[in-house]
């Protein structure tokens, strides 16, 4: 339901190939529309101690490849704040209402999924995989 079984199998093979280099591939089929909240703003200029950009875009969850070398693009102190926020360590404006879902930080790794393409080094807007000239045919194709 979440990330597409076909394109995961697909890079996977790709990448047992060696025929894949792609910096950023997100897995899910499902877009969020683009916009952004008080709440998604707060916790992004919280996370990168920068004021958030008008419109976040991106696919739906949490499922993605991410090369080695995005993930080392970042210093480990932003990992660690990551880590503290998603524990409940870390301060945010917006607090979760449990009534509505009583998982635990469940809002809040919902909110990570708006940006988790913004830590891992792509633009505030991600490019449609179907327009995404960089990426390989096979992630082109929506299934």
């Amino acid at each position: 339901e979440h990330a597409s079984p076909r394109l995961v199998q697909d890079a996977a093979s790709a990448i047992q190939a060696g025929h894949y280099n792609v910096p950023f591939l997100h897995l899910n089929s499902r877009r969020f529309l683009a916009g952004s909240s008080f709440c998604l703003r707060d916790l992004y200029s919280r996370l990168l101690d920068a004021p958030a950009p008008e419109v976040l875009g991106s696919y739906c969850c949490s499922q993605f490849l991410v090369r080695r070398d995005r993930l080392l693009a970042r210093p480990r102190a932003l990992y660690t704040r990551i880590v503290a926020i998603l524990s409940g360590d870390f301060p945010l404006a917006c607090a979760q209402d449990v009534k509505y879902d009583p998982r635990p930080r469940i809002a809040v790794s919902a909110l990570f999924e708006h940006l988790w393409h913004i830590v891992l080094g792509e633009p505030p807007l991600l490019t449609p995989r179907r327009s995404n000239q960089r990426l390989p045919l096979f992630a082109q194709i929506d299934i």
